[in-house]
């Protein structure tokens, strides 16, 4: 009978915490994080933050479709000063990645596309297409003259920024879900 063949001793059971799997580190210091600053202008969730080279100043897009620009050093001791603030896509913005030489920045939205953006505008240099569904990763070349892209299309994008032009793209052999991470 499945009684008989799932009796209590055919199957031991060990019980134990992760505490007594994992060990415990001593002599590890404990980290303790505190807030420096707070950046407060988005009117709904802020997805991706992306510091400027010079360390100073950062981006951060949201679900309201805004895109901000911070400057982190200033006199206020606890808020960071908002320098730009402006419509960046149709819909929310999912990620930033700022060019190795810190003079521009692309975005990635649910609106399907990646804009390119001069760091001292307020209006892409670029739009992208090519997607049909949300492009939830956008990453810089380290040569700056390219960008990839990751969607939930299913696919992974190559653009060259200079002729405009997409280069590549990867579909994976199990389609089963988009791309999260370029």
């Amino acid at each position: 009978s499945l009684r008989a063949a799932t009796s209590p001793s055919s199957f031991p059971i060990s019980d134990c915490s992760l505490q007594d799997k994992c060990g415990d580190v001593g002599g590890a210091p404990k980290l303790h994080i505190s807030t420096k600053k707070f950046l407060k202008g988005h009117i709904n969730k802020v997805n991706s933050v992306h510091f400027a080279g010079d360390s100073r100043h950062c981006v951060s897009g949201s679900l309201d479709g805004k895109l901000i620009i911070w400057d982190t050093f200033t006199t206020h001791k606890n808020r960071g000063k908002k320098t730009s603030d402006f419509e960046a896509h149709a819909g929310d913005v999912v990620s930033i990645s700022l060019s190795p030489d810190g003079k521009q920045y692309v975005t990635g939205s649910v609106d399907k596309t990646c804009k390119l953006w001069d760091v001292r505008e307020q209006s892409p240099k670029q739009t992208f297409f090519g997607h049909d569904a949300d492009v939830n990763s956008v990453c810089f070349h380290p040569n700056g003259q390219a960008f990839a892209t990751a969607s939930e299309d299913k696919t992974a994008r190559l653009f060259d920024i200079r002729s405009d032009q997409q280069l590549c793209q990867f579909e994976p052999p199990n389609k089963s879900c988009g791309f999260t991470s370029c």
